[in-house]
């Protein structure tokens, strides 16, 4: 091991290993709300097993009238509005670590992966093959609105008080000069636009944040992309053009994350690779 990669390794640990991602989000949001009715076709379509799933769950609403001489009862699928559908791997216990892989609301869809990532290629492939069925579906009736993705990497801090310029570029002018004076906990939001191809506008929230009490020395870098591509747009978004989106909010996310990151630090988990 190099003298750089045995320093490096003394000061931060990514808590992927290889990598730092934590948890990865892909997500769609629609023009307008599904209807029960749409919704129902669709968690149809959604058959947990030919995905490679464990189990579906169908989130369903009602609204109870009547006074308090009438009798509750539980109300037949007929009179309830299916409002949600996860789909996961079947985990028997619901905790902080467990997340469905598969979120449908009325306007919009997730793919999450978290304490579980795979690399890039794997997460984009399988966010593909999901968001293909149900966006296949959803374009029927409503237009794609906007392309979100969310990354949230963490390092493990293997010491207190240290200089954080050794793990942060002092030289990003997104980074305040207080952080790195800072020797208990910090934190910062960002958020800023960018134009994109054809207009489309880019919204970018990230949040850096060091609370050592909470978090047990961990910095967590939390970005959020977001493409909004349906207002400038002549014609409405493809299910082919939507998806194609995920590989270019993944490259902001990394550009902005090397930005951000001490140039040694970013080198440890990859950037500058294909995939980190």
């Amino acid at each position: 091991m190099s003298n750089f990669s045995a320093s490096i390794s003394d000061l931060v640990q990514p808590v992927g290993g290889t990598h730092a991602i934590e948890r990865v989000s892909v997500g769609i949001e629609w023009a307008e709300e599904l209807s029960h009715a749409q919704m129902v076709e669709l968690s149809d379509l959604l058959d947990p097993d030919a995905l490679g799933l464990g189990r579906k769950i169908e989130i369903r609403s009602t609204e109870i009238s009547g006074d308090d001489s009438e009798e509750l009862r539980v109300p037949s699928a007929e009179e309830t509005n299916l409002t949600a559908i996860y789909l996961d791997y079947g985990f028997d216990e619901v905790d902080d670590d467990h997340i469905p892989a598969i979120l449908v609301r009325r306007n919009g869809m997730l793919y999450s992966v978290k304490n579980n990532y795979e690399g890039w290629t794997r997460t984009r492939q399988k966010a593909t093959e999901f968001s293909e069925i149900i966006l296949s579906y959803v374009r029927q009736h409503i237009e794609i609105r906007s392309i979100g993705l969310q990354v949230i990497d963490a390092f493990l801090l293997k010491a207190s008080g240290f200089d954080f310029a050794k793990i942060l570029n002092k030289e990003c002018d997104l980074l305040p000069p207080k952080i790195f004076k800072a020797d208990k906990h910090w934190h910062i939001d960002l958020g800023f636009f960018e134009v994109e191809n054809e207009g489309e506008r880019l919204l970018t929230n990230a949040k850096l944040a060091y609370v050592p009490e909470v978090s047990k020395n961990k910095l967590t870098i939390t970005c959020l992309h977001r493409l909004d591509s349906a207002a400038v747009r002549k014609e409405p978004i493809s299910v082919a053009d939507a998806i194609s989106k995920y590989d270019i909010l993944y490259s902001k996310n990394k550009e902005l994350i090397e930005q951000v990151l001490h140039k040694d630090v970013a080198s440890l988990i990859g950037l500058g690779t294909e995939d980190k």
